[in-house]
């Protein structure tokens, strides 16, 4: 069902952003967003 309105969506032309976890982000587009934390000296990045 979730497929079919996202597809109309598209269609009619609407902005549309889906919820995503960050592991089907990673997956997508085959980046890392682990947090890197203060011990490295880079701040919060």
């Amino acid at each position: 069902m979730e497929g079919l309105v996202e597809a109309y969506l598209k269609k009619s032309g609407v902005e549309y952003y889906r919820e995503m976890y960050l592991s089907e982000i990673e997956q997508k587009w085959n980046i890392s967003l682990q947090y890197r934390g203060y011990k490295q000296g880079r701040g919060l990045f």
